[in-house]
Formats: structure tokens, sequence, C-alpha cells
């Protein structure tokens, strides 16, 4: 309760000292720090707890993240199964002497992929918050974000629903980066015994990456975290709030496996073909 009534004052003692760094930097025309501190006053400004929430049920959801784990382990069994299916049963030869089987096989992978991990996410985000609510009553979910005790320095001013939303939406950028990372790794080994060891060695790497690299886009699988600490990257003399960036650099890496993966396919088709 006493944080909720001095929070006012809290938000408006970072709004002031970032209005200090830009007159600070401003002598130094330091471009980038300039902008960093108006983006932190532009979001601490003004900033309030207008009441007395219970927010214990969601301070719990958001400290937990043994889901991830278990997303990250149906994405390595489902993903090279998907992509490996025909391999294994000797379909792929039958599906190279069709037009459709040589042009879209690969396609309708990629399709197949971003549904499992969709609904996977979906599916965990929505036991979550069942569990959630049932063990402790998931009150107050339009109270501000911030109004959680481990939130209180959020770069993001939405309301709590907003905040998980959120974080599956981090999550889900995250599952798919690791599912195509995984499924790169099966269409160019093939061998649906070999594909699973090496899907296995780039999701530890993926999640090792985490711990040595902050903006690795592998930190999205674990969003909570993203959510709790102001961070930014200088994107051109701007800042960029570092789950944003991640959450970029993330999709444009996906492009780029989904692209690779394509152009490997249709190499291999060629030479099955000719």
């Amino acid at each position: 309760m006493r944080r909720n009534a001095e929070y006012s004052g809290f938000a408006e003692s970072i709004t002031n000292l970032a209005h200090d760094n830009i007159l600070f930097y401003t002598k130094y025309d330091n471009t980038y720090e300039i902008a960093k501190n108006e983006l932190i006053a532009d979001i601490y400004d003004n900033r309030q707890v207008a009441g007395f929430y219970d927010t214990m049920g969601w301070a719990a959801f958001f400290d937990y993240e043994f889901s991830s784990l278990m997303m990250l382990c149906i994405i390595l069994l489902c993903v090279p199964l998907i992509f490996s299916a025909e391999e294994s049963s000797g379909m792929i030869d039958i599906n190279n002497t069709t037009v459709l089987g040589r042009s879209r096989l690969i396609l309708r992978k990629t399709g197949a992929c971003i549904i499992v991990v969709i609904a996977d996410c979906v599916l965990f985000f929505a036991v979550d918050i069942a569990g959630f609510a049932v063990k402790y009553g998931l009150t107050n979910p339009f109270a501000p974000l911030y109004s959680i005790g481990s939130m209180v320095n959020t770069p993001f001013t939405v309301i709590i629903l907003g905040g998980a939303m959120l974080t599956l939406m981090f999550r889900m950028i995250g599952a798919l980066l690791a599912a195509f990372i995984t499924a790169l790794a099966t269409v160019i080994i093939r061998k649906p015994l070999y594909s699973y060891i090496a899907s296995g060695a780039c999701i530890i790497i993926f999640i090792v990456s985490s711990q040595f690299f902050s903006l690795s886009p592998a930190n999205l699988i674990l969003s909570n975290d993203l959510l709790r600490e102001f961070g930014a990257v200088d994107f051109g003399g701007r800042a960029v709030l570092s789950p944003v960036f991640m959450a970029i650099e993330g999709a444009v890496i996906i492009v780029i496996m989904v692209a690779i993966m394509i152009i490997t396919d249709r190499r291999r088709i060629v030479k099955c073909t000719k």
C-alpha cells in the first residue's frame, strides 16, 4: 500500500533525473543519450497508482517461467517431425515427381510449423492463466502493470492484462525463432535421427546465447523478465526499447531462415529431378 501511495513521487524523480540528463548530454551533443532520456521522461511522466490493488496472483504469474521450458521441449519434438516425415517414410521421392509436391511442400510445412508454435504458446499461456486464477485469483487485471511490486520500473505503460499479452507476443516470436532454427537444421541434415540431435544442440546453443548476449532474441522466450526493467538500444541515433528491438531482430532472423530453408529445399529438388 505504501509503495502504491508513493509511486507518483518515485516516477516523478525518474522523470526529473531524465530531464537533467537531457540538459547535460545536450552540451556534448550526444544524440543517443538525449533520445534515451527523452524516452524515459515520456514513459515515466505522470505515472501514478490511483488505488490499492491485490496483485499477488499476477506477481506470481509474471515470476513463472517453467512453461517456457515445456514449450521448447514440444518444439524440439514436433518441428523435426514436421520437416522430416517424408524423408523417413520415403514419400519425399513421390512428392518430388509432382509439380505441386516440389513447389509447395516446404511452404506448407512452414505454415504447419507456425500453427503448431502459435497453438503451443497460446495453450501454455491459457493454462498458466487458468492455473494462477484458481490458485491465487487473478484480480484487478485492469490495474497499471507498474502497480505490481516487481514491475515498478517497467517501460511499458499498460494495464496488467496488456502486460500479460505482451509476454505472450514476445514469447511467440522467441518460440518461432527456436522452431525455425530447429527446422533449418532438419532441412539441411534431412536424416530424422541426426536432425533431432542437431536440433537439440541448436536449442541448447539458442538458450545459452541468452546468457551471454543481452540483446539475443533468445531472451524473448523468458519474456517476463523483459517487462521488469527499462532498457534501450541505439538504433541510428534513436532510442528503441530493448524488447521491441529483440522482437524486430527475431522477426528478421525468422524471415532469413525461412528464405534459406526454401532455397535449400529447391536446390535439393533440382538435384533429385536431374
